[in-house]
């Protein structure tokens, strides 16, 4: 092999085993954050009152159902509803309610923005939603894609505001772990490859040339 060639090739197999070591580092932790079930999983805790509102972005992200688990801390009542976006828009625009406005994975933690000012109607009587849920001091909704874009909302079924709440967005597919145990598996085989070539090189470098056989005869 060419002298130009063989540090070009060095350099590109440690840039694949870095690469591999990505993959696998990667894989590694989605298998332990999602599990055998595959669930990615977040939730915030509110004292505010108000409704709740979670854009298609985030209810619609996934061709999965997404599962909204809504708890007062109260036992007050809880309602769920999903609806058309434009519908939902409609309803909380003109008063104040809270919006899922951001997802962190490695955290499990969503965050809420304030959206609206004023007082917020009864949403739980409109003849928009899609599906809904109620219950006493817990409600679960399970949203599927078909319909989409939906917003979902979470309320109090009652006059009284919504209030000392947490919030469980969730995703279940199985096929996630296996991609992640896969991701892992190629990783961890191009780490193993590039390794080996590599520590091949350096003992090949680190070896003393071999003695010229027709100069040690001529010597001895």
């Amino acid at each position: 092999m060419s002298s130009r060639v063989r540090p070009a090739l060095t350099a590109a197999v440690g840039v694949a085993g870095l690469l591999g070591l990505a993959l696998l580092v990667v894989g590694l932790w989605f298998a332990v954050t999602l599990g055998p079930s595959g669930l990615a999983e977040f939730s915030v805790s509110t004292p505010a009152s108000g409704a709740i509102a979670i854009e298609p972005r985030y209810a619609n992200a996934v061709d999965v159902p997404f599962e909204v688990v809504a708890t007062r801390g109260d036992g007050g009542p809880v309602w769920l509803g999903a609806a058309r976006q434009h519908d939902a828009d409609l309803l909380l625009r003109r008063g104040a309610h809270s919006v899922v406005a951001g997802l962190s994975l490695t955290a499990g933690a969503a965050t809420l923005r304030s959206a609206g000012s004023g007082p917020l109607p009864d949403v739980t009587r409109a003849d928009v939603w899609r599906s809904t849920a109620a219950g006493e001091g817990r409600a679960r909704l399970l949203v599927g894609q078909r319909d989409g874009p939906l917003t979902v909302v979470v309320a109090s079924g009652e006059a009284a505001s919504l209030r000392d709440l947490e919030l469980t967005l969730r995703w279940r597919r199985g096929a996630w772990f296996l991609q992640a145990l896969t991701g892992m598996v190629v990783g961890g085989g191009v780490v193993a490859l590039a390794g080996r070539y590599l520590w091949r090189r350096r003992r090949g470098h680190a070896a003393p040339p071999a003695p010229d056989r027709a100069l040690t005869g001529a010597l001895g």
